[in-house]
This record gives C-alpha cells, sequence and structure tokens, in this order.
C-alpha cells in the first residue's frame, strides 16, 4: 500500500505534468491552426492557377500543396497525441485522488 506521502507527492508530480501538458496542447493547437491555413491557402492558390474539369483543378492542386497538407496532418496527429496524453494525465489523478481517499481512511485520518 503506497503511503500518505508517496501519494502526496504522485499528486504534486501529475498536477505538473497537467501544466506542462496544457502548455503542449496550446502550442501544438497553434501549430495545427497555422499548418491548417497554410494547407488551404497553398490550396486556394493552386486551384485557381489550375486549369481543366473540377475534378482535374481539385487534383492538381492538391498535387501542388502535398507538403503542406501533410504538415497539416501531421500537426492535427500531434494535437491529438497531446489532448490524449493530457486526458490520461486526468484519468491518472482521478484514480490518484481515490487512491488517496482510501490510504486518508486506513490510516484513521479521514475526518
Amino acid at each position: 500500500m503506497l503511503t500518505q506521502g508517496q501519494v502526496e507527492a504522485e499528486l504534486e508530480r501529475l498536477k505538473d505534468a497537467a501544466g506542462d501538458v496544457a502548455l503542449d496542447v496550446a502550442a501544438r493547437a497553434e501549430e495545427a491552426a497555422r499548418a491548417e491555413v497554410a494547407y488551404k491557402l497553398g490550396f486556394a492558390k493552386a486551384l485557381l492557377r489550375a486549369e481543366g474539369t473540377v475534378a482535374i483543378r481539385e487534383s492538381q492542386a492538391l498535387l501542388a500543396v502535398g507538403q503542406e497538407y501533410l504538415a497539416r496532418k501531421i500537426a492535427d496527429a500531434k494535437l491529438l497525441a497531446a489532448q490524449e496524453t493530457a486526458r490520461t494525465i486526468r484519468a491518472q489523478l482521478d484514480a490518484l485522488r481515490s487512491v488517496n481517499a482510501t490510504v486518508r481512511h486506513a490510516v484513521g485520518s479521514d475526518f
């Protein structure tokens, strides 16, 4: 069984990790937004330069902005991964709070 001190230390560690992840999520959200704007603007410019049917013009535009599209998808994936990390830390905090209540009760300090 964990001691009260161990539980408190782990709660503190997770609290710090949650703060770090919140900053990471914010940075990745900005990165994803910038990547999306770069992709959409590049696609629109390429679409305006392309010739042919709508389908052909859209295909040509997508080929012209392939790197921007890849950057957008990677930025989105990184954002989702950071958000999942934040959810995991929140779940760990919730579980540890329950453990903390059990430990406090077991040592008789739950008044």
